[in-house]
C-alpha cells in the first residue's frame, strides 16, 4: 500500500500527516470549524437564493400586471370599479381575489383587471365594485368562474428557475403583444395564461 504524502489542513492551512486519503483536517478541532464554515455558508447561499425568488416573484407579478392592463388597454375598457375612463391617474391591475386571501392566484390574469389606483386602494367597495363590473362586460357566469378559481388552484409552488423562466415569457409577450391578433380581453386572458403556463 502507498503511504499516504502529508497535506495541508483545509482549516489552519498547517502540514500534517493524514491517516486517511480523505482527511481534510489535521484535528478534531479544525474539522469541527470546516463544518461549521460550510454549514454558515449553505446558509447564507440559502438566504441569497430566498431573496431571489422574492425579487423575481415581484417582477413576474409587474411584468403580469402590466400584461393585464395591456389587454384592458386593447379593448377600451374603463375601471373595473368604477367605470370610468382612465385620464392620466395612475392605473392598477387589480386582483378581484386579494393576495392576502389567496396569494396563489395572484398571476391569473382572469383575476387581474385594469383599475384605478385611487378605487384599488381606498375605495371601501372595492370588491363589490368589482364583481358588479365583471358582470356588466363579462356576465354573471363569468363571475362564478372567477369566484371559483381558488378551488380549481389551491395552489402553485414556482422555485427561482422557474419564476425566471416565466418572467421571460411574460416580458416576451409585452414586448410582442401588438402581434397578436386579440379578439376580446376574455380569450386574451385564456391565451396568454396557457403560453405562460402558470396555471394548467
Amino acid at each position: 500500500m502507498k503511504p499516504i504524502k502529508p497535506k495541508k489542513c483545509k482549516e489552519c492551512k498547517n502540514t500534517f500527516q493524514p491517516v486517511r486519503p480523505i482527511q481534510p483536517c489535521c484535528s478534531i478541532e479544525c474539522a469541527i470549524k470546516d463544518a461549521r464554515k460550510k454549514t454558515v455558508k449553505k446558509e447564507l447561499e440559502k438566504m441569497k437564493d430566498n431573496v431571489k425568488v422574492k425579487e423575481r416573484q415581484s417582477d413576474l407579478q409587474d411584468a403580469i400586471n402590466l400584461l393585464s392592463r395591456k389587454i384592458d388597454a386593447k379593448f377600451e375598457f374603463d375601471c373595473i370599479d368604477c367605470g370610468k375612463a382612465f385620464t392620466g391617474q395612475q392605473v392598477d391591475a387589480c386582483h378581484l381575489i386579494s393576495r392576502r386571501k389567496n396569494s396563489t392566484l395572484k398571476y391569473h390574469l382572469h383575476n387581474l383587471h385594469a383599475g384605478h389606483n385611487h378605487c384599488n386602494v381606498y375605495n371601501p367597495e372595492h370588491e363589490s365594485n368589482y364583481k358588479k363590473g365583471l358582470v356588466l362586460r363579462y356576465g354573471k357566469e363569468y363571475l362564478e368562474m372567477v369566484e371559483n378559481l381558488p378551488i380549481d388552484y389551491k395552489e402553485i409552488h414556482l422555485n427561482s428557475v422557474e419564476i425566471k423562466e416565466k418572467l421571460k415569457i411574460v416580458r416576451a409577450i409585452n414586448r410582442n403583444f401588438n402581434t397578436y391578433n386579440l379578439i376580446d380581453s376574455k380569450s386574451a386572458r385564456d391565451l396568454f395564461n396557457k403560453i405562460i403556463g402558470i396555471y394548467k
